[in-house]
């Protein structure tokens, strides 16, 4: 949502708006666009479409054309061509979202292992969009699940969150492990730093130096880390229950 309202131009309008999120603009400007074009969603052929993951780079790149071709043919592009271009780009997305966790719901349904699942949390950013609420109440009723969100107050963007979850990780560890632990634990958290940079550095099992950086990295490239992330999970884990060395 961000970087298609940075390719509307939308936030040159935040301050007259009064509108200062991104996702926020894109919301305001789809309420009035026209249903004069359709967005392919991702992930819907082959495999991908049996699988939960998402993907939202296509479509973003489908925005991207979109909004240049209508600049090339008619030499600039209206409010209007925004607002229907958002209108689009949101319905897209949301169905994307919809169709991966309904499609989840069905696969725990599936396996036996639905019982017990009595709700469905909604947070971050998009959690305000009035539109995505409309839709999830639909799938919730449906399924005969509860429909969670936080206080609009704390539907804010995701590192936000990430940080907060930081925080109390720390504190926690504060809390139950004397000082010289709770310093060890600091200087463990940064990783040593390179003193040359080198591309074909592979990623580290350890997780102590470096992360190779791959663009559009492929979910099924994560297997090859499992064991690394599973002892991640687990030390986090173990700092929740304060059992961390």
């Amino acid at each position: 949502f961000d970087k298609v309202a940075r390719k509307l131009n939308l936030l040159d309008r935040a301050k007259e708006l009064d509108i200062i999120h991104p996702g926020k603009l894109v919301e305001h400007f789809a309420r009035k666009g026209e249903h004069v074009h359709s967005f392919t969603e991702p992930l819907t052929k082959n495999k991908a479409s049996k699988m939960c993951k998402f993907s939202y780079s296509g479509l973003k790149s489908q925005v991207n054309r979109y909004y240049d071709k209508i600049e090339i043919e008619n030499e600039k592009v209206t409010e209007q061509d925004k607002c229907n271009i958002a209108r689009a780009f949101q319905a897209t997305a949301f169905r994307h979202l919809v169709r991966k966790i309904t499609l989840g719901i069905k696969i725990l349904k599936d396996s036996g292992n639905f019982s017990g699942i009595d709700n469905l949390i909604v947070s971050g950013g998009v959690a305000t969009n009035s539109y995505l609420r409309y839709i999830f109440k639909a799938i919730t009723r449906q399924h005969d699940i509860n429909l969670i969100y936080p206080p609009m107050p704390l539907c804010v963007d995701n590192g936000v969150m990430i940080g907060w979850t930081g925080i109390e990780l720390l504190n926690h560890f504060k809390e139950t492990k004397s000082e010289e632990e709770f310093k060890e634990f600091l200087t463990n958290l940064i990783p040593p730093k390179p003193t040359e940079i080198d591309e074909s550095i592979e990623f580290d099992t350890n997780l102590k130096q470096y992360l190779k950086i791959t663009p559009q990295w492929s979910l099924e490239e994560l297997n090859m880390y499992e064991s690394v992330i599973e002892s991640q999970l687990n030390s986090y884990q173990d700092i929740i229950k304060g059992t961390h060395k």
